[in-house]
């Protein structure tokens, strides 16, 4: 029998409460008998009180005594000793104890109920054996020992966890003991991992990882098998521990496609763990749409796509679709070379609500007409990417002086697109005196027979005064 405290602080209004008792005592000075035994009574309560306001209880052992043998059933053990380890647990046992079995091997499942029989055949439960996960029969038993029993565990094992477990008594709350058996001793490899991406598109190419561990070196066979078909046999060397192949494949139809690899080694002693899989999820073809600025710009980029196994539609960037629904049915957007101001606004909203909102993929491949020659600053397509045209860390630059002389002769009159040859020089100035800073230095001459200084020449410390200047400029 044992004592048990859930809150032991809370005791500690014992002595307070018993001092309160014995002031209010002096207080009264009291002498008779009858009035002591009330003091007295008074405390035995207080205590009382105190240690049930602390949690008390009172453990005693449970006479029903209960256990689980736990027995690994992976392919590393010799299932005859095990089984008879077992057997000889349970005559042990006899009727004072009830006893059930639980085997596990990748999975655990419960091979005898608890009971006091103590007769047992041997395995009857189909175990995978190509791993040792402890970790969920320790849960299992744990979960299956009666509250209001004297429970344990007992494991039989050899203690080569190849699963994802590990021995993890201490999680289960409960007494466990260990019989370690010994090993299957000989050649063992055994495929722990396959790795595929999580998924592709009809038609992509992609990379199988097999990863091979064994304890011996020496000549396998390993195969892939995908989607059921024909396995390919690929002849490898073995080094002593880990070992990695790759294989190189083609996704050449939509849907789930599982994926297992198989190694063959001479005299291996463990042949359940030779295999494993996993699968990989192929949707329907990439489509790929490649906007092009200048025709034919995008014509060896087409080709590489193609190759990769991609669908790709090239249209001139005129022909963008100015709807970002019509653009989601397109897995990836490419620009190739292409100027912003060869973008309408209705473009360029739809593209990036496609990109943004609707998880298109975008690339932009340069040239002469696109990102800072293209006019990106300051564009939505700017925005777009994760890079910036600007320079960010202009202190990092040389300071740059920089003059600019603007002829207001009379030629300067002549139209283009709308504006006189003079405001597009005067717009042109204005746009370059924004990209300096005020380390940097700019003047303005304006000149026909003669030059005068519209901007004298200093630092650059407020732009928009000197592109006001700029902009008085008259023929």
């Amino acid at each position: 029998m044992s004592f048990e405290i859930a809150h032991p602080l809370r005791l500690l209004v014992i002595p307070v409460c018993m001092a309160l008792v014995l002031w209010m005592a002096h207080l009264q000075r009291s002498r008779s008998l009858k009035e002591r035994v009330s003091h007295i009574l008074r405390h035995v309560l207080i205590i009382l009180t105190a240690l049930a306001f602390a949690g008390l209880s009172i453990l005693t052992a449970s006479p029903d005594r209960t256990a689980w043998l736990v027995l690994d059933a992976s392919a590393s053990v010799r299932e005859e000793e095990v089984v008879s380890l077992a057997r000889q647990a349970l005559q042990e046992a006899g009727n004072d104890r009830k006893t059930g079995i639980i085997v596990f091997g990748r999975h655990a499942a419960v091979e005898k109920s608890i009971g006091g029989n103590t007769e047992w055949t041997g395995l009857h439960v189909s175990a995978d054996r190509s791993a040792s996960n402890l970790g969920e029969a320790l849960s299992l038993a744990s979960a299956l020992l009666p509250t209001d029993s004297n429970g344990g565990i007992a494991v039989i094992s050899d203690g080569a966890v190849t699963g994802a477990a590990e021995w993890a008594d201490s999680r289960t709350g409960v007494p466990v003991n260990t019989l370690q058996v010994a090993r299957k001793t000989g050649p063992d490899a055994q495929v722990t991992e396959i790795s595929v991406p999580d998924t592709l598109y009809q038609g992509q190419k992609y990379t199988t990882l097999v990863t091979v561990y064994t304890n011996t070196a020496g000549e396998a066979t390993l195969l892939l098998s995908e989607n059921h078909e024909t396995p390919r046999t690929q002849r490898v060397t073995l080094r002593k521990g880990e070992n990695t192949f790759a294989f190189e494949s083609v996704a050449s139809r939509s849907g789930v496609i599982p994926c297992e690899a198989q190694i063959l080694l001479d005299g291996d002693t463990v042949a359940p763990n030779n295999l494993n899989g996993t699968y990989t999820v192929v949707s329907g073809e990439m489509n790929v749409l490649l906007a092009e600025g200048k025709s034919g710009e995008g014509e060896e980029l087409k080709k590489m796509l193609e190759s990769a196994g991609m669908k790709v539609r090239v249209i001139p960037v005129s022909m963008l679709s100015e709807q970002a629904a019509d653009l989601w049915a397109y897995h990836a957007i490419a620009l190739v070379n292409v100027d912003a101001e060869q973008l309408s606004e209705a473009q360029a909203e739809a593209l990036d609500e496609a990109v943004r909102e609707l998880g298109c993929g975008l690339a932009v491949f340069g040239g002469d007409s696109s990102y800072a020659l293209g006019g990106y600053r300051g564009s939505l397509i700017e925005k777009m990417l994760p890079v910036s045209i600007d320079v960010k860390n202009k202190m990092d630059l040389p300071s740059t002086a920089l003059v600019i002389a603007i002829d207001k002769s009379g030629s300067m009159s002549d139209s283009s697109w709308g504006l006189t040859r003079l405001q597009l020089a005067r717009e042109a100035a204005c746009s370059a005196l924004e990209i300096l800073n005020e380390r940097d230095s700019a003047g303005v001459i304006a000149f026909d027979d003669t030059g005068k200084w519209v901007v004298p020449l200093s630092p650059v410390t407020d732009v928009a005064a000197m592109q006001e200047k700029v902009r008085t400029i008259r023929l």
